[in-house]
């Protein structure tokens, strides 16, 4: 074996076919990354021990969805960074509303912290049950493909805040399908002290 794959030991996979020659379970041995002169490329193998005592170990070749991965985690940054140049609020979430990043502005402006994105933040909780059946009739329509426009909306913070905000929504799409919500949220607070003074 270790003529054909010199690294085997290192890889992790040797002791795994020891084992399944020894004990007759199978064994999974998760995606890792495996490398020697002639191939290199991340795989998952499953061993079983068959009833003449061989070994029969099915691999998966796992490289082109790792890279997939990283492109993504890779793009995923440079959106990070582009966001964070914008002066409003973006919050991109999926599907049922989690919110899975914001912008330095939405901390600001929201009260969140980044501790409130991994314990689970919904943009449910930004928007009162009036408004937040108006948006939700509004996500509909999106969904469904309708043409919809930006909509005004009052935003209550994690902070007790409450401001005006004009919406703009859109879906985040992922081979073909709806993934996600990409929203950018406009702070008219200033626009509406103005409009009182005249």
């Amino acid at each position: 074996v270790k003529d054909v794959f010199p690294d085997i030991v290192q890889f992790g996979l040797l002791d795994v076919l020891k084992k399944v020659a020894r004990t007759g379970r199978p064994e999974h041995l998760p995606g890792k990354f495996y490398k020697d002169k002639r191939i290199s490329g991340w795989r998952e193998n499953r061993v079983h021990k068959l009833p003449d005592g061989q070994i029969l170990v099915i691999y998966k070749d796992l490289t082109s969805e790792k890279l997939k991965e990283e492109e993504e985690k890779v793009q995923e940054h440079i959106f990070q960074q582009f966001i964070e140049l914008l002066p409003e609020i973006v919050c991109k979430a999926n599907m049922e509303g989690r919110v899975l990043l914001a912008n330095q502005k939405a901390y600001e402006k929201l009260g969140i912290k980044s501790e409130d994105i991994e314990k689970g933040l919904f943009l449910r909780e930004f928007f009162s049950p009036s408004e937040l059946r108006r948006a939700t009739v509004y996500f509909e329509k999106l969904i469904r493909g309708k043409e919809v426009l930006p909509q005004e909306y009052k935003v209550i913070g994690k902070n007790g805040t409450n401001f005006p905000v004009i919406a703009y929504i859109s879906l985040v799409y992922k081979e073909g399908k709806p993934t996600g919500i990409l929203g950018v949220m406009l702070d008219i607070s200033g626009r509406k002290a103005a409009e009182k003074e005249l």
